[in-house]
Formats: C-alpha cells, structure tokens, sequence
C-alpha cells in the first residue's frame, strides 16, 4: 500500500494558485512459483480543489533474478502522469520495467558483509 500528499503553490500569468493532491495505492502479488509471480496493481489520484480524479490500473509479471531481487514487466491498463508523482512509479499508460528488491536488517547486514551476521562480535576488542 502507499500513500502519498502533495500541496502546491504557483505563480502563473500573474495570478497565483494552490491545490491539494493525494495519491492512494495498491499492489498484490501472487506466487506462482518460488521464481515466477504475478502483479496487479491499482492507483487513484485526487485534485481536491478541482475535483479530478484520475486512475491506474496495471498487471505485471515477475521473475526472481536473484535471491532478494525481482525484474518485473508489466502494462497499465489505465494511467496518469503527475509531475511529482509519476516520478516515484510507472503510472503512464502502457508498458513498464520495474526493478525491486528486498531490503531488510538481515539482507542489510549480509551486503554489507557485517562479522555480526555470522554471530560474532561486530566490534573486536584488543
């Protein structure tokens, strides 16, 4: 799930205006194997002071390239394009690439390769 809000304040052609924005997400994901899953996805964009609303909704593939990473191709059925937001996510309509990858205290400490992940000491005393 995400959320995300945005209040803008502009100067155009000398006359100035200011709106309220929100974004709301989800996204599912079904296993359909330990290397194969399958994505759907689902967005509403709100404009509160004209009162447009624009959506996405989008399907994807995933493929396990690597044990914490996923490559995923995918297609928005319905789209939008926002300055700030469609920057943080594929929200145009058509196809998209998407990269994620899995990050957590243990998968931190083992890229970095931190002595702590194996059960000793992160700090040796001399």
């Amino acid at each position: 799930m995400q959320h995300g809000a945005k209040y803008r304040q502009d100067r155009i052609r000398g006359r100035d205006w200011s709106g309220f924005t929100d974004l709301w997400g989800i996204e599912g994901r079904l296993a359909l194997s330990r290397r194969w899953d399958l994505g759907l996805h689902g967005d509403l964009l709100h404009t509160w002071r004209s009162g447009q609303i624009d959506y996405r909704s989008a399907v994807s593939v995933g493929c396990r390239i690597l044990d914490e990473a996923w490559l995923s191709l995918g297609y928005n059925l319905t789209g939008f394009e926002d300055d700030d937001f469609s920057r943080a996510a594929f929200t145009a309509q058509g196809p998209f690439l998407q990269y994620r990858f899995k990050l957590d205290q243990e998968s931190l400490t083992n890229l970095l390769g931190h002595p702590s992940a194996s059960g000793q000491p992160a700090v040796e005393a001399h």
